[in-house]
């Protein structure tokens, strides 16, 4: 499996949709943060990036989902609870790359497999909106989102879709 270098991939605008959308308007700034340094304290995140507190938990969350940063905890004598946060370069990558350039190596893998995919042209110009044969037929080779027909998808309409994605 490839991975897309952090440095490389927020300079995409589409990685940086990509991270907005799932992790939050701050995350950006973040990520930036805290691919510089190891577990750092959430208080001190907020006021080294004046990310307002919510804000910063709620991303930070998100992206613990993902997997993409860690969390340790730690309980003082008088059970306060500290959070430090560490950004898992290896994991944003990999998560970077499974939700851009991936999904279209996971299609001509399943091209060269000998499934029988079809897109359509007109809405397939940032995402490729595929359907195997199956719901292909069910919608008669018409595209359910435009109308448009259905066309086979081949691997050299994914490497092209591909690169005109990465611009």
């Amino acid at each position: 499996m490839n991975v897309i270098r952090i440095s490389d991939a927020l300079s995409l605008n589409r990685v940086r949709k990509l991270i907005v959308d799932r992790f939050g308007e701050d995350a950006i700034n973040l990520i930036l943060y805290l691919s510089e340094r190891s577990y750092v304290q959430e208080s001190i995140i907020m006021n080294d990036t004046g990310i307002p507190q919510k804000s910063l938990q709620r991303s930070l969350l998100r992206m613990e989902s993902e997997g993409v940063v860690d969390c340790k905890k730690e309980v003082d004598n008088k059970s306060y609870v500290t959070y430090y946060w560490k950004l898992d370069i290896g994991s944003l990558e990999r998560f970077i790359y499974e939700n851009t350039i991936g999904k279209f190596d996971a299609l001509i893998d399943r091209l060269e497999a000998g499934e029988e995919l079809y897109y359509c042209p007109s809405c397939s110009q940032l995402e490729i909106l595929h359907y195997d044969s199956e719901e292909a037929i069910d919608y008669k080779f018409k595209c359910p989102e435009c109308g448009s027909e259905l066309v086979p998808l081949t691997t050299e309409t994914v490497e092209n879709l591909k690169r005109n994605y990465l611009k």
